[in-house]
């Protein structure tokens, strides 16, 4: 497999950090919120109508961004998407409350006008495929990489795919990369798809990989966070998650 490095990248994310502190507004309440590159879109459209506080935030794969939380980057809410790297908070006793705020699914994409007709399974698209084509997957650790490689193994696919496989940071570098051309074909959130002109070619079953879950962990105990992770139930931000393409958990 032709991996992309990590480390710069992870480097980048605290290095962006450090920059958005060093240029907020002198006294207005701040909450600095570290989520999953898959919700950029999402909070930065939820921010709007959260009015307690101006957000801070930084994206990335949730995994960089816990493993930078747990190091001591200071973060007072984290938007994971997967439960793994939740835990791995809570193991350093980090998480002080935690709310599933949205549902989602993997579903394999393509550049547009490269397959005619479109492949509908991942046997076809494995077939389909020339020896120099590369298909797009989020990076091991990544979530939207580990749910699509649980989903492959499940279903038999993944031996087939997986020569071409080419690995990239976190899911919006795999959709950037299928949109121009770089990668024939790729793994992504069923809510990034909608961002980018790309050919939606078949969706991964749900039930051959984890449920994927986005949850905000508050990792401090302010009333601002508690207020935030309240504000992630309310109807007004079940609204804009459903608008964009998530499932809700039920209830508020």
């Amino acid at each position: 497999m032709i991996r992309a490095p990590q480390t710069q990248a992870l480097h980048l994310h605290l290095i962006a950090w450090m920059g958005m502190v060093a240029c907020s507004e002198p006294g207005r309440p701040e909450l600095v919120v570290f989520a999953a590159a898959s919700t950029t879109d999402l909070v930065l459209a939820l921010e709007e109508g959260f009015e307690a506080a101006e957000l801070r935030t930084s994206f990335g794969p949730s995994s960089g961004l816990a493993r930078q939380i747990r190091d001591g980057a200071p973060a007072d809410v984290f938007l994971s998407a997967h439960g793994r790297w939740i835990d791995l908070l809570r193991e350093s006793d980090q998480v002080h409350a935690e709310r599933v705020i949205a549902g989602n699914g993997l579903v394999c994409i393509a550049t547009p006008s490269r397959f005619d007709p479109l492949p509908t399974t991942p046997a076809e698209l494995a077939a389909r495929c020339r020896p120099a084509d590369r298909i797009a997957v989020a990076d091991r650790g990544v979530p939207a990489g580990e749910y699509a490689r649980a989903s492959l193994a499940a279903t038999g696919d993944l031996s087939a795919l997986e020569p071409f496989f080419v690995g990239q940071q976190d899911v919006r570098a795999v959709l950037r990369s299928v949109a121009s051309g770089q990668a024939v074909a790729g793994f992504v959130y069923r809510t990034d798809a909608r961002l980018a002109d790309v050919d939606l070619l078949f969706a991964l079953p749900d039930e051959t990989h984890a449920p994927v879950e986005v949850r905000a962990v508050s990792l401090v105990e302010t009333e601002l966070a508690a207020e935030f992770l309240a504000y992630l139930g309310s109807e007004p931000a079940r609204r804009i998650l459903a608008e964009a393409g998530f499932s809700l958990p039920e209830g508020p």
